[in-house]
């Protein structure tokens, strides 16, 4: 180690495809792609939006697509097929949703650098849920075909 390399250098940032689903979101937006900062792919699906959603997405680097909504796993199976992204793992959002620094250090950790090298199709993610200051760490389902949260494709 030379004097000009940290003790420590940050990991890179993991290699995943950030999709988040929206429909007039423009109240959320903006927080959720900020908490997405650390991936260099985020796109957002968009069902029809008649607010500022997308022209704000947009603007915060996001790349926008639009699909009409028919359901969420219609949606989440479109971005699938439809959608060109860099990483072969990807991780879909709502808008209201936000990634926490300790989910993101714990992606890090469990996917190389390249995506590879890991002995999973799927990892489970349970979601805080937080109203008016109460929470609750609610579980999502992990059902055998089930596709959301972050995957592999």
């Amino acid at each position: 180690m030379t004097a000009t390399q940290p003790a420590n250098p940050p990991p890179a940032a993991p290699p995943v495809s950030i999709v988040i689903l929206t429909h007039n979101e423009q109240a959320n937006i903006a927080d959720c792609i900020e908490s997405c900062r650390w991936a260099d792919d985020i796109h957002v699906l968009d069902s029809g939006s008649t607010d500022a959603t997308c022209d704000i997405a947009a603007r915060l680097g996001a790349t926008v697509h639009h699909h009409p909504f028919t359901s969420f796993g219609e949606q989440r199976n479109w971005a699938i097929d439809n959608i060109p992204c860099r990483h072969d793992w990807h991780f879909h959002l709502d808008a209201d949703e936000r990634f926490t620094p300790r989910l993101v250090a714990d992606i890090a950790r469990k996917l190389a650098a390249d995506g590879g090298a890991v002995d999973a199709a799927a990892f489970l993610v349970p979601s805080k849920l937080i109203f008016m200051s109460f929470r609750r760490l609610r579980p999502r389902s992990a059902r055998a075909g089930d596709r959301a949260g972050a995957y592999a494709r």
